[in-house]
């Protein structure tokens, strides 16, 4: 205990840091203490024997550093070891606020002017990461593994019976001196990569409906589309849902339909270089589509090699290759021909068939691993919204989490700001908060508290209809104070 007749309060407080100190030594350094009280020096395969530790006038185990000549404050020069304890997270904890939540080294070497600490970078790596405020600036999103690739990526079909569509734009195009808008509609193939590209005047379900109609026409109603959530898509996957298999992606998720994302950029890149600013009518750039059509499709998707073989093409599994047929042949064939031909037509299908698989699809089986975040119903997270600041992303509240094939969390539905929405666990930022926190005075069987923030909390109404069966508490009666006078309300009126 202190005594109080210590009067100047900066004297108390050095005496409590010998206290504190004096504790924290005693706990961690039981064995080198009793050394050095004995008379003896600590031995080297102590934690602390590489410092040459003594025992100053207080009793507190100091360092020997090789900064004894500087002319530095002697607490610098040596400083008093501390290690791992309750305390010295406290003092760390103090520190990193008190510094207004600088990094780890700012940190460490300001408690370096009075303390060296056994792993104290790694302590105050842990209290950064505990800490809400850091980790509402500087905290990840969630991440999972990479998932593995659907069914209908990895079997061989024929082409354009699995595709994804999505809008690029908008473009200029100038009619009769009038500039107007346009965006280009894409169809992608999921096994073979190749694209088919409509010119559509607005992003409506009709003008989306009309250039389905005319891809349908030419290549055969697909069993399987997958798209985003735009609004065209959405009402168009309503109407066809007794045709076809249409399946949304998660909102604010644009990497889950990555096969045709990537092709828009790809269709945009010679766009951009060939048009620039140039104002083309709708006829010359629809004409331009189709030649960047037949040139994306031609492009390679298997690593290009030294030998003489061509790499594989999207052209190639369409049946486009090309092989310029002679001008002078015969228009009709024979019988044997015509056997020969068929004949030779499917040992071609047969071999690229066998190159998509040997050379595209078994390169798709490498992907980077990482480590993912273990999200739980209840957690309290932010929603991360890059249209915004990080400062003005909101807190949200797990309400359910979904599963993909493998088991993994992918999307989780939220409460934010009494809405709920659905969003992939990539825009997620954790906080290891959770608003179901057990009650230290709880028994074990008992439910726990709800302790959800008020900017999360449920809708207004459900939170006052609960306040509305809470048994009334009873009122205090105040004094009344009138003037300098307090004046007590009578005993016969209080009842």
């Amino acid at each position: 205990m202190l005594s109080w007749k210590y009067k100047d309060a900066a004297v108390v407080s050095a005496k409590a840091d010998q206290v504190l100190l004096r504790a924290i030594q005693e706990e961690c350094f039981r064995a080198e203490l009793s050394e050095l009280r004995n008379g003896r020096s600590v031995p080297k395969s102590s934690k602390i024997g590489q410092f040459s530790p003594f025992l100053d006038n207080d009793g507190l185990i100091r360092a020997t550093l090789r900064l004894q000549f500087a002319d530095l404050d002697p607490d610098t020069t040596q400083p008093v070891l501390l290690a791992k304890h309750y305390l010295t997270r406290l003092m760390l904890t103090n520190v990193h606020v008190s510094r207004l939540h600088q990094g780890v080294e700012a940190c460490l070497a300001f408690v370096r002017r009075r303390y060296l600490i056994v792993g104290g970078r790694r302590m105050l790596r842990a209290v950064k990461e505990k800490c809400v405020v850091c980790r509402r600036a500087d905290a990840p999103t969630a991440s999972e593994r990479a998932a593995p690739l659907p069914a209908d990526r990895v079997l061989h079909q024929r082409p354009f019976c699995v595709v994804g569509v999505d809008h690029a734009g908008p473009l200029l195009v100038k009619d009769r001196g009038i500039s107007s808008k346009v965006w280009i509609l894409l169809f992608v193939c999921a096994t073979t990569r190749a694209v088919h590209l409509e010119l559509v005047e607005s992003l409506s379900e009709e003008e989306f409906l009309l250039a389905y109609r005319r891809f349908v026409a030419r290549f055969g109603k697909p069993t399987l589309v997958r798209s985003d959530n735009g609004t065209a898509f959405a009402a168009a996957s309503r109407r066809l849902v007794s045709s076809v298999d249409w399946r949304l992606n998660a909102p604010a998720a644009p990497w889950h339909g990555g096969f045709f994302e990537r092709l828009v950029a790809i269709v945009k890149s010679p766009l951009r270089r060939v048009l620039g600013k140039s104002l083309l009518s709708k006829t010359e750039l629809r004409t331009l589509l189709s030649e960047v059509q037949d040139v994306v499709n031609d492009r390679p998707i298997t690593y290009v090699t030294e030998d003489e073989d061509l790499p594989l093409s999207p052209s190639m599994l369409l049946g486009a290759a090309s092989v310029q047929s002679d001008s002078n042949a015969e228009s009709c064939l024979s019988h044997t021909d015509a056997n020969r031909r068929l004949q030779y037509l499917s040992q071609l299908r047969v071999h690229f068939t066998a190159r998509w698989t040997e050379e595209y699809l078994l390169s798709l089986r490498s992907h980077h691993d990482r480590k993912g975040h273990s999200l739980a119903v209840g957690d309290v997270v932010f929603l991360a919204d890059h249209t915004k600041k990080r400062v003005c992303w909101k807190l949200a509240r797990i309400l359910q989490l979904h599963t993909g094939r493998d088991g993994r969390q992918r999307v989780a539905k939220v409460r934010v700001s009494g809405h709920e929405l659905l969003r992939p666990i990539q825009r997620l930022v954790p906080l290891e908060i959770s608003s179901r926190n057990e009650s230290p005075t709880a028994d074990a069987d008992s439910e726990p508290e709800d302790v959800v923030p008020a900017s999360i909390a449920d809708d207004p109404e459900e939170v006052i209809s609960e306040k509305a069966t809470l048994k009334p508490q009873p009122q205090v009666q105040q004094p009344v104070r009138t003037r300098t006078r307090l004046v007590q309300r009578p005993q016969r009126y209080r009842e």
